[in-house]
């Protein structure tokens, strides 16, 4: 046997111990087997590049959520989004280009950093100012930030930002050129075709069955429960499924608690000095920055002794223990806020909605201005009328906000202003409540 099947029985051995070192995906493409895991216009898409843009989005989520904690929906919505992106570059830009639809840089440039944004970016919270509002500084700022962020967290962020922005420029024109053509595709031909040829021929009578209520007729309550009662069963439907399930406690070790410390020892000092918090709290913090004011005795719900030293006059506390957490505060701004203001606005939207809200601001800013009248002749929104007012949106409170009006809690009262949101550019005038 050793003479006649020796060469035969050296090839297995090698093959199987080249099975238990070479990992599998290798072996596959060792042999002209690469794993797919699927197919778009022709092109395969290997298990490797999926992964790749899995674990992209992976870490996007985590920049926008703060969380590397994802459930099996925001799994998917991972996955999807990967798909997704070989499906715009392997088809759809491909065809949008053949048809001759181009995004420049520059348009590029204009979309991403430029006074007319995209609305992923002046919608972002991470390049809206201490007003709320899109800046294009906070861009900027988050550029440069980028080339010194050495983990590359911010740099695979802004790369999704732009790339998502110029998929969606060629959407939006691809959209466009189909709403403005008369042409019929293929599809739609033959369903009109199938239409035109259905016909029916139908014979049918009306007759009108009036209903009024029986006078003569009572049903009692007891009769109503009892017919309940004698019926309730018809409608009872068995258990579908079975549920079982185990609870794992997750609790740091000793060893993940001391990197946790040394973290927030690391991160400390930048804390202390940084001119931009927003962004800081994205790339280091569990907790995003927000523009609450917080009162006496409030913080206590996060830290007793955050709250203590906050308001005991410390403009920046110490790093603070408690569990497994680690806490620091720095006091950015103090101000005497009302608990409600009531708001009213005149909205622009469209083009030039901020110059024309400078230019109706400024009718709104003179004597004896009737701010109503203004509101009904000139705004957009012809809807909101609180306490019978035109303009008027009503009370609104810390907890109760439309987003990008925060400022009317320390707006000064009576006084008209501009901001803009992600409804268009407003001339809001705040009527303060109480102060706290």
């Amino acid at each position: 046997m050793r003479e006649k099947f020796g060469i035969a029985i050296s090839i297995i051995i090698a093959l199987s111990l080249l099975y238990f070192i070479a990992p599998v995906n290798d072996l596959m493409t060792l042999f002209g087997r690469p794993q797919n895991v699927g197919e778009i216009n022709g092109k395969g898409v290997s298990y490797v590049d999926f992964q790749e843009q899995v674990d992209k989005y992976t870490t996007i989520n985590e920049i926008i959520t703060g969380s590397s904690v994802q459930n099996e929906q925001a799994q998917a919505q991972i996955r999807d989004a990967a798909w997704q992106e070989f499906i715009d570059n392997y088809m759809f830009i491909k065809n949008a280009k053949a048809a001759g639809i181009k995004v420049g840089n520059q348009e590029l440039v204009n979309l991403t950093s430029g006074s007319n944004p995209a609305p992923m970016i002046a919608q972002n919270n991470v390049f809206a100012n201490e007003k709320g509002e899109y800046d294009p500084a906070m861009v900027s700022n988050f550029v440069q930030q980028m080339k010194d962020d050495e983990t590359g967290r911010l740099r695979t962020y802004w790369n999704y930002l732009q790339s998502s922005v110029y998929n969606q420029q060629f959407y939006s024109k691809y959209g466009a050129l189909f709403a403005a053509s008369t042409m019929d595709n293929k599809l739609q031909l033959d369903e009109a075709v199938a239409e035109t040829n259905r016909s029916a021929n139908v014979d049918y009578v009306v007759y009108g069955y009036p209903f009024a209520k029986d006078t003569a007729i009572t049903v009692s309550s007891k009769e109503i429960n009892d017919y309940y009662n004698a019926h309730k069963d018809f409608f009872k439907q068995d258990a579908s499924r079975d549920v079982e399930y185990v609870v794992f406690e997750v609790v740091p070790s000793a060893k993940d608690i001391d990197a946790a410390s040394e973290e927030m020892t690391a991160a400390y000092d930048e804390f202390l000095t940084t001119d931009n918090m927003k962004a800081f709290l994205l790339r280091n913090s569990d907790r995003s920055f927000n523009n609450y004011w917080y009162k006496a005795g409030e913080l206590s719900t996060i830290n007793a002794e955050l709250n203590d030293a906050v308001f005991g006059g410390a403009a920046v506390t110490p790093i603070i223990k408690e569990g497994n957490t680690f806490y620091a505060a720095r006091v950015l701004e103090n101000a005497m806020v009302p608990d409600s203001a009531f708001v009213k606005h005149i909205l622009f939207q469209g083009a030039n909605a901020k110059q024309r809200a400078d230019s109706v601001l400024a009718l709104a800013q003179a004597k004896g201005a009737d701010f109503s009248a203004l509101a009904a002749q000139y705004s957009a929104d012809q809807t909101s009328n609180a306490n019978g007012e035109f303009g008027g949106i009503g009370w609104m409170t810390q907890t109760y906000m439309l987003p990008g009006f925060e400022s009317v809690l320390t707006a000064q009262v009576g006084k008209p202003y501009t901001c803009n949101t992600q409804y268009g550019s407003h001339v809001v005038l705040s009527q303060q409540g109480d102060l706290q």
